[in-house]
């Protein structure tokens, strides 16, 4: 059926390969992660984020986070990390913070898995071209260029690679069976587990490979079984995988739990089986088309429900059962129909929805290994249906190449939609104008841009489709909430919680309770951000969310805690610094102070009440040039701040080193403050009239400091008021005040 490769032939494969499967992804080191799902397991998740550590290696062996347990992939997301701060600590960054890191990653285990692919068949099957034409299809197929090109996605190219190296290793024991050997067997196995429960079906894989490539269970085809071990009886074969199907059903279990108190499986009232089995047998069959004519590939895929034609259902239940049929009856004559049919229907199982997890009706990721199955049929299908042409070797050789790059060119284009959420998600609304999932995501993109009326458009069309779509709910309340709409923020996130009752988001909980503390609803919010720390205790945010509302409530040294709780979690929070720095400030910890404005500044350049927060800590340590230096840029960056204009203004007309002093700048800025209080704070008119002295217009200072006086005893502010009636002497006198430096 075909050749053993030499060894040149197995380099030029191997080289085919990596060239090919650059050309597709090289592009993506340039990408940005997305917010389909990227943050919550990558740039939002605190420990991938801290890098590799034991400590963070022991929270990914024990830990379910994100309604998974796949701890290979954490760790291999916190190995990026370290490489992603290495590169940067070089001048080197990739996409979007390093993000072209994490992407590479995936287009590199791709890479790998494609070359075992490939020298697995050929080890098994002794057929060079059928074992590379398999290989090559897996490393172009249009329909994988999801699980490569999306970061999330590493539990789908990494399990892959584990289960070829299970394979391989499977090989490896099968032609001198050993404890060994079946240790290294259960090893790899385990590994892959711990990436995606997606191999609890490779048992019965390594069955089907007994009888063909293998031969090992009696009875079986006809083959060269030389170099394998002695035929077994099919009862023996079985117990063989006993071990494996063990470790199958603890996987089976852990993964369920997982997804259950996570709130990931879909509710059974939504999605009953009469709803679940229709949904499988079509997306079978949907698949295979996409094999063959890979078009309309989007990342979500929205649940038809019960909307799906019972002719349709019917078809697809009469073509899987014949086919079945077909290949069972050809299993000796055919054994690979029935190897790779087996091999495909198997596989899909645990991810064919009757299981449902999430809202979608399929996913192309779903098929990075099922596909194998498909295309093993192809390649020795086509090689046995051609074997008597006159031409047989051109013929194969040139369709081979035709439909490899017309697969490539495809993947390369399917490649570059994932770029950044807007090429992602204005693709899927032009395959799935009623996408919700797109609208969301589009309109999350448009939120961080601060297009907020623009956003919440998008996030009302998501829900117009999905009434029920709590995701887009909570965002809607983020854009009320940054709107200052508080009423209608908690409505929308109370909505959020109230149609996802299972769906347990930290997130919602955490925007609610926030909100909640700025309309001062202090038990209500502390309940809300005790919920979300309590479902995800290490969830971004939170703690300093619930700082700012303790801090509210007069609880001080908790409201300290919490921010140092933040601020081990996300060592460059800048909000949490910027609390943490306000709160020391007010405890006369001014040295301590200093620091954190500053950290807050590192992680958010353009943090303008950072700047302003590090003007006052710079005072009271005795740095005015630094304070005066902060007090410019925070004015600058916050022209509408009358407390910046007037911190800067005081310090400018009142400081004691002349070359600090400047009169006109002073005037214009405590001018300012004052247009902002419309002329009722009586500290800006003090402020306003310190200036006017300091650049000479006595009368103008004198007018204006009568002024504060009047609104000072007005308000109740007596020490204040007799404060400005000792300066207003000086004016009086021709004398500007001098201060020590203050804020």
């Amino acid at each position: 059926m075909g050749k053993h490769c030499n060894g040149f032939v197995n380099y030029l494969v191997a080289a085919a390969l990596i060239v090919l499967i650059l050309v597709i992804y090289g592009q993506v080191r340039n990408f940005d992660l997305t917010y389909y799902d990227d943050p919550e397991n990558i740039s939002m998740n605190v420990r991938v984020q801290q890098g590799l550590s034991l400590d963070n290696v022991r929270w990914a062996l024990t830990t379910t986070y994100a309604n998974f347990r796949m701890p290979l992939v954490w760790i291999s997301f916190m190995a990026d990390r370290e490489i992603i701060d290495f590169l940067s600590s070089h001048g080197i960054v990739m996409g979007q913070d390093g993000s072209g890191v994490y992407h590479l990653t995936n287009v590199f285990i791709h890479i790998a898995g494609s070359i075992l692919l490939f020298v697995t068949l050929s080890r098994m099957t002794s057929c060079c071209w059928q074992s590379a034409f398999v290989a090559t299809m897996f490393a172009v197929h249009p329909l994988h260029v999801e699980p490569v090109a999306w970061a999330t996605s590493r539990k789908d190219v990494l399990s892959g690679l584990f289960w070829v190296l299970t394979m391989l290793a499977y090989a490896y024991y099968a032609r001198r069976p050993s404890v060994m050997r079946y240790v290294l067997l259960l090893s790899t196995f385990v590994l892959g587990l711990m990436a995606k429960p997606m191999l609890v079906s490779l048992p019965l894989v390594l069955l089907m490979l007994d009888w063909w490539p293998l031969g090992r269970i009696v009875g079986s085809p006809k083959i060269d079984n030389s170099g394998h071990s002695t035929l077994r009886s099919p009862l023996f074969a079985v117990a063989e995988k006993l071990p494996l199907l063990a470790l199958t059903t603890i996987a089976s279990v852990l993964a369920y739990s997982a997804q259950q108190q996570g709130g990931a499986l879909g509710p059974t009232d939504t999605y009953p089986f009469s709803v679940r089995i229709p949904n499988a047998l079509v997306s079978y069959f949907a698949y295979i088309r996409q094999t063959i004519w890979p078009t309309g590939m989007i990342p979500f895929y929205p649940h038809p429900g019960r909307t799906l034609s019972e002719v349709l259902v019917a078809a697809c239940a009469i073509g899987l059962i014949l086919i079945t049929f077909l290949v069972v009856r050809a299993r000796r004559t055919r054994p690979y129909l029935i190897v790779g049919w087996l091999w495909y229907l198997t596989s899909l199982v645990p991810v064919i929805g009757l299981v449902q997890v999430g809202n979608h009706a399929r996913a192309d990721r779903y098929t990075y290994i099922p596909l194998i199955g498909l295309f093993v049929i192809a390649a020795w299908g086509i090689s046995e249906l051609t074997a008597a042409w006159k031409h047989r070797r051109i013929a194969l050789s040139a369709s081979a190449c035709a439909v490899i790059l017309a697969f490539t060119a495809i993947s390369h284009r399917q490649a570059g939609y994932w770029r950044n959420d807007f090429t992602l998600f204005e693709h899927t609304l032009r395959v799935s104008p009623m996408n919700p999932v797109a609208h969301n995501d589009i309109g999350i993109a448009l939120l961080k841009q601060g297009k907020l009326r623009e956003s919440i458009e998008h996030f009302k069309k998501a829900l117009e489709v999905w009434p029920g779509y709590a995701t887009a709910y909570n965002n809607i309340g983020v854009v009320y909430e940054g709107l200052g709409r508080f009423d209608e923020a908690v409505a929308n996130y109370e909505m959020a919680i109230r149609v996802a009752p299972y769906d347990t988001d930290p997130g919602v909980h955490s925007n609610l309770g926030r909100t909640l503390g700025k309309q001062g609803k202090i038990p209500e919010a502390i309940k809300e951000l005790s919920a979300a720390l309590r479902i995800a205790p290490e969830f971004p945010g939170a703690h300093n969310d619930l700082g700012r509302v303790l801090e509210l409530q007069g609880k001080i040294d908790e409201a300290i805690k919490c921010f140092r709780r933040e601020l081990e979690l996300v060592p460059d929070n800048g909000d949490a610094h910027f609390n943490l720095g306000r709160i020391l400030l007010k405890q006369k910890r001014n040295r301590e102070a200093v620091h954190h404005p500053q950290q807050a500044i590192r992680s958010k350049p353009r943090f303008g009440a950072a700047h302003l927060e590090l003007g006052h800590a710079l005072l009271a340590v005795g740095d005015q040039v630094g304070a005066i230096r902060h007090y410019r840029t925070a004015f600058r960056l916050m022209p509408h701040s009358s407390a910046a204009a007037n911190s800067l203004a005081w310090n400018l007309a009142t400081s004691p080193d002349p070359n600090l002093r400047n009169g006109p700048e002073a005037v214009r800025a405590a001018t300012k403050a004052c247009n902002l209080t419309n002329y009722a704070d009586p500290s800006a008119l003090d402020t306003l009239a310190a200036a006017y002295a300091e650049a000479g217009r006595f009368r103008e200072a004198v007018q204006t400091a009568e002024q504060g006086i009047r609104l000072a005893r007005k308000q109740g502010f007596k020490q204040l008021a007799e404060e400005i009636s000792r300066r207003v002497m000086l004016y009086k006198g021709g004398r500007p005040y001098r201060s020590g430096p203050s804020s």
